[in-house]
């Protein structure tokens, strides 16, 4: 699973686990790896120095700590369907790594996926304040769970995430709590327009060979109807394995989820 801060994957892991053991037949699942993206939770701390020097971590190299896990056996080898399930930007990130070696897994689920036009691409230059005034200070916790519990997206997220989200995207500072991706490194990388136009070209070619299985929130608060209708071209070689809207969901499928 991938997305920015893997902690909270935990409430949907946790709800997939449940329904695989209430079912009463045989358990389907094994294991479920969720993966930080570079620039974000902890593994911004480890990266950090190279992010001094770069600026940013390529959606790309986010592909490459896939590859790291069966390279190192973490993943166990006897597991033969491996799905690989990513969302917003993780999207892009389970796109490319797929791309790099489809053979590793068995189908791929992409939730909302941020991917670029050619057309969106040119006019790239207008998106380039996205995220550049995104607060990432606050006094404690409990002032960032509030002023939090107020405003879009966060509002509409289940509070077990958000509760993750200030428990394990944050650390303490000088003046209190902050994000431990800061607000530079984060609009950096919402610059980074190549690498979902990368995706999106590479999808076609993927679909050819992977089930890919594309899931939208029915409220389309980020990915328009237009951009839907192009990443389920059959005509441009995009064929879906399957296609998905969750009721009353926006972009942050997993968060806006009601997980009773």
């Amino acid at each position: 699973m991938v997305r920015e801060d893997k902690e909270v994957w935990e409430p949907i892991i946790s709800r997939l686990f449940e329904q695989d053991t209430s079912s009463g037949d045989p358990s389907l699942i094994a294991e479920i790896w969720a993966l930080d993206d570079p620039c974000h939770g902890d593994s911004y701390e480890f990266n950090v120095d190279s992010l001094r020097m770069s600026g940013q971590v390529s959606i790309e190299v986010y592909g490459h700590a896939f590859h790291r896990l069966f390279r190192d056996g973490h993943v166990n080898p006897q597991h033969n369907d491996v799905v690989l399930i990513g969302s917003c930007a993780g999207s892009v990130a389970s796109i490319l790594t797929a791309t790099l070696c489809p053979s590793l897994f068995s189908s791929l689920i992409i939730i909302e996926p941020l991917v670029v036009t050619e057309q969106m691409l040119k006019a790239a230059t207008k998106w380039s304040t996205i995220g550049a005034k995104r607060r990432d200070t606050w006094p404690s916790r409990e002032d960032a769970l509030l002023w939090m519990k107020y405003r879009l997206p966060w509002n509409r997220w289940h509070p077990d995430v958000l509760d993750l989200l200030v428990t394990y995207g944050m650390k303490e500072s000088t003046t209190g709590v902050q994000l431990k991706c800061p607000t530079s490194v984060y609009h950096t990388g919402q610059q980074n327009f190549q690498d979902p136009y990368n995706a999106f070209v590479a999808l076609a070619g993927l679909c050819s060979v992977l089930p890919v299985h594309a899931i939208f929130g029915a409220r389309p608060d980020y990915v328009s109807p237009e951009l839907q209708a192009m990443l389920c071209d059959v005509q441009a070689g995009r064929k879906m394995a399957s296609v998905s809207r969750i009721p009353d969901a926006g972009h942050m499928v997993w968060s806006d989820l009601r997980l009773s």
